[in-house]
């Protein structure tokens, strides 16, 4: 997820309660629950190029401020606890 997204790709991928909790659907990237809907969003998502595009992006920019390695080390070595952006 996380190389995925550094990556520049879109990601579409299984939803989890705690992955949720660190990126937005439909924001930075997109989740599905269960087989049906990971089709119907991969062909939502393939026909709107640009939603898919402002999505990556989005994702993209917030995983580079807030989920690196960069960010995982400082916490480390600082003794700090990660603090979710996003709660």
């Amino acid at each position: 997820l996380w190389l995925t997204i550094l990556g520049g790709g879109f990601y579409l991928g299984g939803w989890g309660a705690g992955l949720a909790t660190m990126l937005h659907d439909g924001e930075h990237c997109a989740f599905y629950r269960d087989r049906d809907e990971c089709v119907a969003l991969a062909k939502e998502y393939l026909a709107d190029a640009e939603r898919r595009d402002r999505i990556r992006r989005q994702g993209e920019a917030f995983v580079r401020r807030h989920h690196t390695f960069d960010e995982r080390i400082k916490n480390l070595l600082g003794g700090y606890a990660f603090r979710n952006p996003l709660a």
